[in-house]
């Protein structure tokens, strides 16, 4: 291990005395600066100074101009944000009362077809009830009783028509009360 110290602190001291040496070599050559070539860089910088102020004014224009381009772009913004936020306010109640309005009528569908399953409950019976009487007629010969026997016949007849009437009356009503729920 003694060795490898050896060797790197060799190596360290030849990268030092290459740097001083270099850094003497250069605090030399500005000791022999000729003063004409100072006073030349002088007068170019002097000569340059004021294309440097006009490219810096150019800058800070080029500049002033973009940033204030870039802040109306910021306001516009800032306005289509407030605005965009107020249409989705706005969206947000129209969903909602349009989802009021689907829950509605839903239910009021469930309500039609419980009505409509009702009267077509009803329709059933009406329809086995009358072709229950019209079997009765097929069976007997009407025409030929009420001839034999007026006085049975015409009053029964009367009754079931004033029963009829009734009932069309009455499923009538059921309808009109169905329809306006």
């Amino acid at each position: 291990m003694g060795w490898r110290n050896a060797y790197w602190s060799l190596r360290i001291s030849n990268i030092i005395r290459r740097i001083s040496k270099n850094a003497s070599v250069a605090r030399a050559r500005l000791w022999h600066l000729d003063t004409t070539k100072v006073g030349e860089v002088m007068l170019g910088t002097l000569k340059m100074l004021p294309i440097a102020i006009v490219l810096a004014g150019a800058g800070y224009a080029y500049h002033t101009t973009i940033v204030g381009q870039k802040d109306l772009a910021i306001v516009q913004l800032e306005k289509n944000n407030v605005t965009l936020k107020e249409n989705t306010v706005k969206l947000e109640i129209a969903f909602e009362t349009a989802e009021k309005a689907r829950v509605q009528s839903e239910q009021n569908l469930q309500k039609q077809l419980k009505v409509i399953g009702e009267l077509s409950e009803k329709n059933s019976a009406m329809q086995t009830e009358m072709d229950d009487y019209l079997s009765i007629f097929k069976r007997h010969d009407l025409t030929k009783l009420s001839k034999a026997k007026p006085g049975l016949i015409q009053p029964r007849i009367n009754n079931g028509t004033k029963e009829v009437f009734r009932a069309i009356e009455e499923a009538s009503k059921e309808v009109e009360n169905a329809d306006s729920n």
